[in-house]
């Protein structure tokens, strides 16, 4: 009697790994060194960091190769006017790669809180 193969849905689910919290910092970091001119998009030497950046984060987090951007920041706002022909197209996005980005922005967020409490020194009593 065939069977019927059950997928566990886990799988689909991205994998927030301590290399792609790394990746992500360092895509920041390139984010905010753009110096690309108005009209010009992904032709300074950061915003072509930042697109190999984008492409090891979605390997190391397992995204599905269809999924690009593998990462997209959520509070982005809709550049299209509503009469725009790409209104709607970018309102009915996926909503995985800005998911993604806030899972990584937790992580990072709490790798940076590990780091600082472990920086700073208890206060020491004075004996009296």
């Amino acid at each position: 009697m065939p069977m019927k193969r059950r997928v566990d849905k886990s799988r689909d689910t991205p994998r927030v790994t301590p290399r792609a919290v790394e990746l992500f910092e360092q895509y920041l970091v390139a984010r905010a060194q753009c110096s690309c001119k108005g009209g010009q998009r992904f032709e300074c030497p950061a915003c072509r960091r930042r697109l190999e950046l984008d492409e090891q984060i979605g390997l190391e987090c397992k995204t599905p190769i269809w999924q690009y951007p593998c990462i997209e920041n959520p509070r982005a706002t809709n550049p299209y006017e509503r009469w725009h022909a790409n209104y709607d197209w970018w309102e009915e996005r996926p909503l995985a790669p800005r998911e993604l980005w806030l899972a990584l922005e937790e992580a990072l967020e709490e790798r940076q809180r590990k780091a600082a409490a472990e920086q700073v020194p208890e206060p020491s009593l004075p004996i009296n």
